[in-house]
């Protein structure tokens, strides 16, 4: 007994085995002091202690029996609650068994309960036993040996009832046995496992989804919009996060704060479910779900909700998700997580530009402005289709939407009538990226300028006469009739053109010709026009205007007076009838006068007509007034250049003026001739015979001579007014022989006749 086992000699030690009726011999055995220790007990029996033997005598006979008790196998019963997952000690209190005895024993009866009287505090009859705080419990008696089954009346917190009982059975050999705190009570552990409870997040991820196109016809063309359904939508993926740590009741870390739980991804088919998750431990039992990818197209929706589960029963394994705010307060929300993704879109905003004008109020131009957004390169649809009307407001900005990727242009549909209307295409293109509003930027994000629509009024001044051009004609252009808003002013060029352009249509516009210093007309000879020509540009156009302006003119009124032969006065004479002339004053014809130009005289048309000296025009008078042609303005002179038979030649030279008075009456410039008549003094010498004898110094005055015509003499009209051989007039002689009488006689031949 006092040597270590491998001092001890074969012949030292020997194993010793009962016979039936319960006794054994040793073999002999050297002197010493041996320990007996029941290595063997029987069934249902309790090992002896351990007692010592001293051999010190030689002896044939053995030593007398030592009797050794086996007191029948009892044991204290603790049963410990599991986690079944997990394996680790439920520390809950509150799980509730019964035992039930399944073979019959000297304690209990088959199929009956274990229990036992108890007497403190009251009496009373126990045979349902709960857990403690630590998760186990220990049945207040022992049992002994036999099978039993163990019964889950009431689950702890966070676990399942177990729904089958657990049997185990008691014999001196178990497994889980052992010694109490007394050292001698034999304490039998049984393991209850329990299912822990789970929980799951459902998730229904919903969007509008794309089915196509839809088309309507509107007085821009057909529209085509796209066309949405309500489903569900795929390939969404969510990542479940614990928020907290999550530790479970029985003590198990799971999942740290910030961990990654899981990756959930829809199908578009089915809601979409996680795997069974812990449910934690008060406080450390909040999870996160945030979408962290989402489908083309779809704006990805980050916000993250968080939820715990909440442990309803002992019959409920999958609990739904208790949705929390960011402050962990509860929220009310369905079971399923409903989630809604909207369309990424696409938002194209431009800022309209309106020239401002001059003349009109048109601060509601932008009312009429619309543009059209148009495919380029998009799925489903042709090139040119139209995709999107839209409007501009007040301030001039624009904003069209689009949810289809590709490329695309903007491009004005109507603007205001006073505007031109821009066929030009603005480019852009739209690609998903993820943002729920994408900003596009077209034109550069410069503004798109609508400009008035301006045309041009052409003017073309020319001579009325020689419709050649009027160069250097100042024209003044008003937007009113009193020309108190005057525009523009201009001048003719050398082609007689004179343009007002970048002038607004839509508009009536008055236009006249200026009147002063060096662009004055009306002295440059032309008859002043007042005329206010009204001209409307109705679009962009050029309106050509012909004006003509009229030379001042005058012309020469010549007329050529004189005496002439009309009549006879018949008297009757001693020698017969005598015709004496009448001469009265009147027109005479056959004169000419000359007009030549006493200057160089060129119109502003540039038209040369005369040049100093030249003769302008030749009248020949009649028997009314003789005007000349119209003649530009100029100085001028004339002169006679032709005398009548029978007259005398005016000499003078006369001058005169067409002058630059702007007006449009005819200048009269009247020259009037008056020419003397070419007389003829008829006389001879009477030579009478000189008497020697008979001496009469009076004898001449008994002299008469006759004057007659030698052929009919007609008068001024070419009537014969004087006949072949008729007596015109006598004369007597005076002392020298000479006439006495003068004869006033039209042209004619005539002869003498001594009466």
């Amino acid at each position: 007994a006092n040597k270590a086992n491998s001092e001890i000699l074969p012949s030292e030690w020997d194993v010793l085995t009962t016979n039936k009726e319960g006794t054994a011999i040793s073999k002999e055995l050297p002197y010493g002091l041996y320990v007996v220790a029941e290595t063997y007990v029987p069934e249902h029996h309790e090992k002896a202690p351990d007692f010592e033997v001293t051999i010190d005598k030689d002896d044939r006979e053995p030593k007398p029996f030592v009797y050794v008790n086996d007191p029948n196998f009892e044991t204290i019963i603790a049963i410990v609650k599991k986690d079944a997952e997990t394996q680790n000690t439920i520390p809950v209190a509150g799980a509730t068994f019964k035992v039930k005895c399944l073979t019959e024993n000297d304690q209990f009866k088959e199929g009956q309960y274990v229990g036992w009287w108890q007497y403190s505090p009251l009496p009373h009859f126990m045979d349902t036993f709960t857990t403690t705080k630590d998760g186990t419990l220990m049945l207040p008696e022992k049992l002994t040996p036999g099978t039993y089954q163990i019964e889950e009346v009431r689950a702890p917190n966070g676990y399942l009832l177990a729904e089958t009982g657990q049997i185990f059975t008691i014999d001196s050999n178990g497994f889980h046995q052992q010694l109490g705190p007394d050292d001698s009570t034999i304490i039998t552990t049984v393991l209850f496992n329990d299912e822990p409870v789970k929980g799951q997040v459902k998730i229904q991820k919903e969007a509008m989804l794309f089915k196509g196109y839809t088309s309507t016809e509107t007085k821009y063309g057909e529209l085509f919009t796209p066309i949405y359904e309500r489903g569900l939508l795929p390939n969404v993926k969510f990542e479940i996060k614990a928020k907290t740590d999550i530790i479970g009741i029985d003590g198990k870390t799971w999942y740290r704060a910030g961990q990654r739980v899981a990756v959930l991804t829809t199908d578009g088919e089915t809601i979409t479910t996680s795997g069974h998750l812990p449910i934690g431990s008060e406080g450390n039992n909040i999870y996160s779900i945030q979408e962290i990818e989402t489908e083309e197209g779809y704006v990805l929706d980050n916000t993250p909700h968080y939820f715990r589960f909440d442990y309803v029963d002992e019959n409920t394994s999958i609990v739904d998700p208790t949705w929390l705010d960011e402050a962990g307060n509860e929220i009310e929300a369905d079971e399923i997580l409903t989630l809604d993704n909207q369309h990424q879109t696409s938002i194209i905003p431009t800022t309209k530009l309106m020239e401002s004008s001059e003349l009109k109020d048109k601060l509601e131009a932008y009312k009429k402005v619309v543009f059209g957004i148009f495919s380029d390169h998009v799925n489903q649809l042709e090139k040119d289709s139209l995709v999107g009307i839209v409007d501009v407001d007040e301030n001039g900005n624009t904003t069209g939407s689009l949810t289809q990727e590709g490329t695309y242009y903007l491009r004005e549909l109507t603007t205001d009538d006073d505007y031109l209307l821009s066929d030009e295409k603005y480019p852009f293109t739209y690609t998903y990226n993820g943002d729920k509003q994408q900003v596009i930027q077209v034109n550069n994000g410069d503004p798109i300028y609508n400009y008035l629509k301006r045309g041009t009024i052409e003017i073309f001044k020319q001579d009325a006469d020689s419709k050649l051009p009027l160069m250097n004609v100042c024209f003044e252009l008003a937007a009113d009739k009193d020309f108190t808003n005057i525009i523009k002013t201009t001048w003719t060029d050398e082609n007689g053109k004179a343009i007002f352009d970048e002038l607004e249509a839509n508009y009536t516009y008055f236009i006249r010709e200026r009147y002063d210093g060096n662009h004055d007309m009306a002295d440059k000879g032309y008859v002043y026009d007042p005329t206010i020509h009204e001209v409307t540009l109705l679009d962009v156009e050029i309106v050509k205007v012909n004006l003509t302006n009229t030379q001042v003119k005058g012309k020469v009124q010549f007329t050529k007076t004189g005496e002439s032969f009309h009549d006879v006065e018949i008297i009757e004479g001693a020698f017969g009838k005598e015709h004496h002339p009448i001469w009265e004053q009147g027109n005479l014809l056959g004169a000419e006068l000359t007009i030549q130009a006493a200057e160089d005289i060129t119109t502003w048309d540039q038209t040369e007509h005369y040049k100093k000296g030249d003769i302008v025009t030749i009248l020949e008078s009649d028997w009314q007034t003789t005007d000349s042609l119209l003649l530009p303005v100029g100085k001028y002179e004339a002169y006679e250049s032709k005398t009548p038979h029978g007259y005398i030649k005016d000499e003078t030279i006369y001058t005169f003026e067409i002058k630059p008075n702007g007006k449009a009456e005819l200048q009269l410039n009247g020259i009037s001739i008056n020419n003397k008549r070419a007389k003829v003094n008829l006389d001879f010498t009477k030579a009478l015979e000189k008497q020697k004898t008979f001496i009469n110094k009076e004898a001449y005055k008994d002299v008469v001579f006759g004057l007659y015509a030698r052929e009919d003499i007609t008068n001024y009209m070419g009537e014969v007014v004087i006949e072949n051989g008729s007596l015109i007039g006598i004369s007597h002689i005076d002392e020298q022989g000479h006439l006495t009488n003068t004869f006033d006689l039209p042209n004619g031949v005539y002869y003498f006749k001594e009466l």
